[in-house]
């Protein structure tokens, strides 16, 4: 990561959307944002027939493919294309976030939804990220923008009195 900053100041990963590849992303991204690149995710389309249509697995979800597949079945052409259309790490982000809730128009899933959501929003260190993010999750859930914002902040104050309160603790070993 330290290398690749020397060179660019952006970076986009496509790992295989597999559990592994995911849990790579997410590394990847900790790791890359930590070195201060600007990091972009792009996720591939599902696996199709010829005829074009999705295929799905045993569990009725659509088939998931790998760069190289795709690469060898549609060509760097159409790679390229998709190139130019990556997600940020925070879309990303949120993205893997929804795919957990898939009714939201249950009360207690989209509770847990913003939720989870309002603990990711929280790290974000912009106010202008947290509130596009907040926004987004709100329309979503059809709640108020001012109502998830409000749980982020809750959430980054805890958060702060709780690592003030570890810092204190520490301060006070010898």
């Amino acid at each position: 990561a330290r290398l690749l900053s020397k060179y660019t100041s952006e970076v986009v990963i496509c790992y295989d959307a597999d559990a592994a590849g995911l849990k790579a992303t997410e590394k990847a991204i900790d790791i890359l944002k930590q070195n201060g690149l600007n990091v972009r995710v792009l996720r591939l389309p599902p696996k199709r027939d010829k005829q074009g249509k999705v295929l799905y697995d045993s569990e009725g979800h659509p088939q998931k493919v790998d760069p190289d597949d795709f690469i060898r079945q549609n060509g760097p052409e159409a790679f390229a294309r998709l190139l130019d259309k990556p997600q940020t790490d925070g879309q990303y982000r949120m993205g893997e976030i929804r795919k957990k809730y898939t009714d939201l128009t249950d009360d207690q899933t989209r509770i847990a939804y913003v939720k989870e959501a309002s603990e990711y929003i929280s790290t974000l260190a912009s106010p202008v990220e947290r509130e596009v993010f907040c926004r987004s999750a709100a329309q979503e859930t059809g709640l108020s923008a001012e109502s998830v914002l409000k749980e982020v902040e809750r959430i980054r104050k805890a958060r702060y009195f709780r690592q003030k309160k570890e810092l204190q603790k520490e301060a006070q070993q010898p």
